[in-house]
């Protein structure tokens, strides 16, 4: 690659002047996803929300009550439901008018995709990074959803590219800024504190070259601070429990790292499936072992320490699990979480068409991640490059170490995005300029990716046909549309023919039409199933 190439990589076209660019990403994302949220509107789950949905629509509506600090100590990061409650507050429980904020969140992604492209790479590579954004199909699905992924990401991404212009300055309120960023991002998702280290060594190796009384170290850690310090205090006081954010991580830990784990979904030999029993059930035993009551963050350690016991315990177990999750993390299988991915897929026009998918992106990202800096040869790009790079690796890893799946490894893929750009621009460069060593090693690279993560290398059945359509008949059924309601519990029975709760829910959905007969049928073999399973 001669000079003038290595020069383009980096070099400051800044996007933020370029408003038409930033105008025309924000209006495709949002057209996109405005379709996106009409087409799956009749979803049976879009009014009614399910499991976590259900969890964050419930917590908001009592924020919205002002019941602030009712569920302290917080089992989970409380961002979101506050966000969420603030909405409710102010426009009512609409879920659609909360979908489409979150739809809003994530078309604003989309610009910060292209600014974080712009600042590693240059504007075409950063327009690319955008529009791929606008419509990555993953992101679409979760940008309609009552979760916390959209402000996940958009947190996450606004503290890199605020982290990456911070290295260019030794003004104290952009590091204060970034570590505020940063210390919400951690109250939405705890996981992003994975990262912290690397933004408090950055500001501390920042402080040997600044002159200014309020170093980047302490601005960071005041910025930090902030946010987090109120969770804390908020737990303690009104919670009785020293819980830093959520007292969920322990047990999340020992979920993801047991003997029955199978990388992807909460599972174990100790606690029951469903949500609620499950939570009941972590309590009580870890009391009942322990011998006396315990705070919630007791609770929690109880269960990172059941978790770290399986590791001592089983160590070549625990590392073939490991292998596992982190061929889950990279393949192509979009791994579903609390509902049928495919279900939602097949309402919306927008999510049938061929959007861009998790293997292409991180097939064209790798090349990019691996040879983006040794084509690079300014010393504080390369640092940018690093720091960004770092993100993907330490932020996936902390996945890894509890489970993966589609939402979960979310937060990753707008930095994949960017690499993803950059490599094809310079697969195209490399091959009209007949520079075949540098198009061999992206197409090289980038096809060893592809073979890695569309090919199926661990077993797993990610299925939630029976679970889904038992959920879907659970809907109908509350809504009185009984006839469906049966419908969907059959073909729940039909798929598992030992899931009791759809025999006994079926039996249930008979009995309210009058057909007692089906009803004891009905009945009568979720007897028998439950026989067979004691």
């Amino acid at each position: 690659m001669n000079q003038t190439d290595k020069a383009q990589i980096g070099k400051t076209e800044c996007p933020l002047f370029r408003i038409t660019d930033v105008l025309l990403i924000f209006l495709v994302a949002i057209g996109i996803r405005f379709a996106n949220l009409v087409f799956i509107n009749d979803n049976p789950y879009f009014n009614n929300p399910v499991m976590d949905e259900f969890y964050h629509d419930d917590w908001a509506d009592e924020i919205a009550q002002g019941n602030l600090f009712d569920r302290a100590p917080f089992y989970r990061a409380p961002a979101y439901p506050v966000f969420l409650g603030l909405q409710y507050s102010i426009i009512g429980s609409d879920l659609f008018t909360a979908r489409f904020i979150n739809s809003i969140i994530g078309s604003l992604n989309c610009i910060l995709v292209y600014l974080l492209a712009g600042i590693l790479f240059n504007r075409k590579t950063a327009i690319l990074a955008g529009i791929t954004a606008c419509f990555y199909g993953m992101l679409i699905y979760y940008d309609a959803s009552i979760l916390s992924v959209p402000l996940e990401i958009f947190l996450t991404l606004c503290g890199v590219i605020v982290l990456l212009l911070a290295m260019d300055t030794e003004k104290a309120w952009m590091w204060f800024l970034c570590g505020i960023i940063f210390a919400f991002g951690i109250i939405t998702r705890p996981t992003i504190a994975i990262f912290l280290p690397v933004v408090l060594i950055l500001a501390l190796n920042k402080c040997d070259k600044c002159k200014s009384k309020f170093s980047p170290l302490i601005s960071v850690i005041l910025g930090c601070l902030s946010p987090i310090s109120v969770v804390y205090i908020i737990n303690c006081i009104q919670g009785d429990s020293a819980v830093i954010v959520a007292w969920n991580g322990g047990i999340n830990f020992y979920l993801g790292n047991n003997e029955m784990a199978n990388g992807w979904s909460a599972t174990s030999p100790l606690l029951r499936g469903a949500w609620f029993s499950g939570y009941q059930d972590a309590v009580t035993i870890a009391e009942e072992a322990s011998g006396h009551s315990l705070s919630y963050a007791g609770v929690s350690n109880y269960w990172m320490k059941q978790g770290l016991s399986y590791i001592t315990g089983d160590l070549i177990s625990w590392v073939s699990l490991m292998f596992k999750k982190s061929y889950y993390l990279i393949s192509n299988v979009e791994i579903p979480n609390n509902q049928s991915i495919d279900y939602i897929r097949n309402l919306s026009f927008i999510m049938r068409i061929p959007l861009f998918k998790y293997g292409v992106v991180f097939s064209l990202a790798l090349p990019g991640m691996i040879f983006a800096s040794s084509v690079s040869g300014k010393g504080k790009l390369r640092g940018k490059l690093l720091i960004t790079k770092s993100f993907v690796l330490i932020y996936g890893f902390a996945v890894v170490l509890f489970f993966v799946n589609a939402r979960y490894r979310m937060p990753i893929i707008p930095f994949l995005i960017s690499f993803a750009s950059y490599s094809v621009f310079e697969v195209v460069k490399s091959f009209m300029g007949n520079n075949w060593m540098v198009f061999l090693k992206f197409t090289g690279t980038a096809s060893a990716a592809a073979f890695l993560s569309f090919s199926s290398f661990t077993s797993g059945d990610f299925s939630t046909s029976s679970q889904m359509h038992y959920s879907l008949g659970n809907q109908y059924f509350s809504q009185g549309e009984l006839s469906r309601a049966i419908s969907e519990y059959e073909m729940s029975v039909q798929i598992a023919p030992a899931n009791l709760d759809a025999w006994n829910n079926l039996a249930s959905a008979y009995a309210e039409t009058g057909d007692y007969q089906s009803a004891y049928a009905a009945l009568s073999t979720s007897i028998e199933s439950c026989e067979l399973i004691i």
